[in-house]
């Protein structure tokens, strides 16, 4: 794969499991989370840093958004 590639995996690895996480706040906790907002993360790689971020809206129990990071847009 390339490095852009392993990159891209791991940044939504990140996301993906910040998403199971706060999902799960609410199973536990019995109150309801809003995410709504803008997320910004800070990622290391053997690479270097990168500072993606993701803006979520959520309705109930749905949940859309964007990404955008400094390598892929």
């Amino acid at each position: 794969m390339r490095f852009e590639q392993i990159r891209l995996i791991r940044e939504l690895f990140v996301i993906t499991m910040t998403l199971s996480l706060l999902g799960s706040v609410e199973l536990v906790s019995g109150q309801t989370v809003d995410v709504t907002g803008t997320w910004n993360l800070e990622v290391t790689t053997d690479q270097g840093v990168t500072r993606p971020s993701f803006r979520l809206t959520q309705e109930g129990e749905r949940l859309s958004g964007s990404y955008s990071s400094e390598a892929l847009g």
